[in-house]
């Protein structure tokens, strides 16, 4: 175990020395149009973190000139490419602070929409098959908000019909997350926490898997309750709505 430790230490010093090393390398000083072709290379290649590295560098020597807005763009895709989410959101943001009429503006909340969608997303998880909808869905709400920005603002975009997709994904990511809510308070008996919670399901989530789960849920606690007439009708919802 010590052995294994030290190797883990001895790996996670290199790591930090190699990325100290790395910011200090420096970026020629050449015209705009090389440096913007060079980190075009790069993207194109995958090579995300030398496209960062030239790109930084155009938009610090070059904040107006004819590359200014596209280098903004590229940031934003090589930042979410490279799992940079949070410099990605700072970008992104500020691309939306400078440029709200830009024609690219679709492309630029679906990477916001992408981005969070990472944020939200948790490779372990994905990796153990750990079912984690406990977790606070803050992310893919704020995921959800950014597609459906774009869908009703560019109906047109090419981005429009991914973007729809995915907010069908997001919208039963947050209602699994509710159902892991109304399971935990069903099994503490705290049925009326579960009557209002599975009500607001059916206010918000009405067209998803989670929330047809969550009727019969919501039939009980109406039972335990001694409310059997709406509890007949949680039942009939149910029945007419098969999982």
């Amino acid at each position: 175990m010590k052995k294994i430790s030290t190797v883990l230490i001895i790996g996670a010093v290199s790591t930090a020395l190699i990325g100290c090393s790395s910011k200090k390398e420096e970026v020629a000083d050449v015209p705009a149009s090389e440096l913007y072709a060079e980190a075009q290379v790069a993207l194109k290649a995958g090579d995300y973190r030398e496209a960062i590295k030239q790109l930084e560098a155009l938009d610090t020597r070059y904040p107006f000139g004819e590359y200014s807005q596209q280098t903004q763009i590229d940031l934003i895709y090589a930042y979410y490419k490279s799992g940079e989410y949070p410099l990605a959101q700072a970008a992104i943001e500020r691309f939306e602070r400078l440029n709200p009429t830009h024609p690219k503006l679709d492309y630029v909340l679906y990477l916001k929409g992408l981005t969070n969608m990472a944020l939200d997303d948790n490779t372990l998880q994905r990796w153990l098959w750990v079912d984690r909808s406990d977790r606070d869905p803050k992310h893919a709400k704020a995921a959800f908000a950014d597609f459906n920005r774009l869908v009703y603002e560019f109906p047109e975009s090419e981005f429009a019909a991914d973007s729809y997709k995915r907010m069908v994904a997001l919208k039963e990511r947050v209602a699994r997350h509710q159902l892991s809510v109304v399971e935990y308070y069903h099994k503490r008996g705290a049925y009326v926490a579960v009557v209002n919670r599975v009500e607001q399901m059916l206010k918000d989530y009405p067209d998803t898997e989670s929330t047809r789960k969550a009727l019969a849920l919501l039939e009980n606690a109406y039972r335990q309750l001694n409310l059997n007439e709406q509890a007949d009708k949680a039942a009939a919802l149910r029945d007419a709505n098969p999982i």
